[in-house]
């Protein structure tokens, strides 16, 4: 698949359809139609993504948000938990 091509479509189902939301220059937000996962495109540069979340970026989360992240996930669970089919 070319470049312009997989730019094409969602980064997560593949899906071809999708919905700009927004657009700065030549960098857009977009909603897939199939999955409504929203994604930029074309995706930064890894060496950007780096420099921007660096080691620091997660640490407030992971420390103080510890339980508040434990409890998100417990409701996460039960809702999943809740949509299994029985057995």
């Amino acid at each position: 698949m070319s470049q312009a091509a997989a730019a094409a479509c969602c980064p997560l189902c593949g899906g071809p359809s999708r919905e700009l939301l927004e657009r700065s220059g030549d960098v857009r937000v977009e909603r897939c139609a199939q999955c409504d996962v929203a994604y930029v495109t074309p995706p930064p540069p890894m060496a950007a993504l780096r420099e921007h979340y660096d080691e620091g970026y997660y640490a407030e989360w992971i420390t103080r948000q510890a339980l508040a992240r434990r409890r998100l996930w417990r409701r996460r669970l039960r809702m999943i938990r809740s949509l299994r089919p029985n057995g």
